[in-house]
């Protein structure tokens, strides 16, 4: 697995300065307002091709869905590898749409997850892609965030 730690770093410091917070690193891929009040969960995807768009794909867990639920406000950060932004799409958004999104459920013990599929088309909006049957895709734009980094 890549590190993207310089990445997620370089994305803490700029929602830090966007919302006026200090955020503080627990984990890797974790970071707490410096109040404890608020929680921001990284994730990385790789990005491909399907559909002649460039797609990212994110396995939210339910486990990490249980530690959010500690916290005043929870923040997903999905960094959109290659495309020098992320999206961050707070827990209270994400709560109102996981019903319609993919899900994979084991009975086993596993840790069952949500899928977040996004595509990128050629002007460079992206869309958020639900199971069939339920929602068209719609346009996540008010959730990106661009980066100005070179974090290699």
């Amino acid at each position: 697995m890549p590190d993207y730690s310089s990445y997620f770093n370089a994305c803490a410091e700029k929602i830090a300065n966007s919302l006026n917070i200090k955020l503080i690193k627990y984990k890797k891929n974790i970071f707490f307002s410096e109040n404890r009040n608020s929680v921001f969960l990284f994730h990385y995807s790789s990005q491909n091709s399907k559909t002649g768009r460039i797609r990212h794909w994110y396995s939210i867990r339910k486990s990490k869905m249980d530690f959010m639920k500690n916290y005043q406000q929870g923040f997903f950060v999905l960094f959109m590898d290659g495309s020098n932004s992320f999206l961050l799409i707070p827990l209270e958004y994400f709560n109102g749409i996981k019903n319609d999104l993919p899900e994979t459920l084991y009975d086993d013990g596993r840790d069952s997850h949500w899928h977040m599929e996004f595509f990128t088309d050629i002007s460079n909006t992206t869309y958020l892609h639900f199971k069939e049957n339920t929602r068209n895709e719609i346009n996540v734009e008010n959730f990106k965030i661009q980066l100005n980094i070179n974090a290699n």
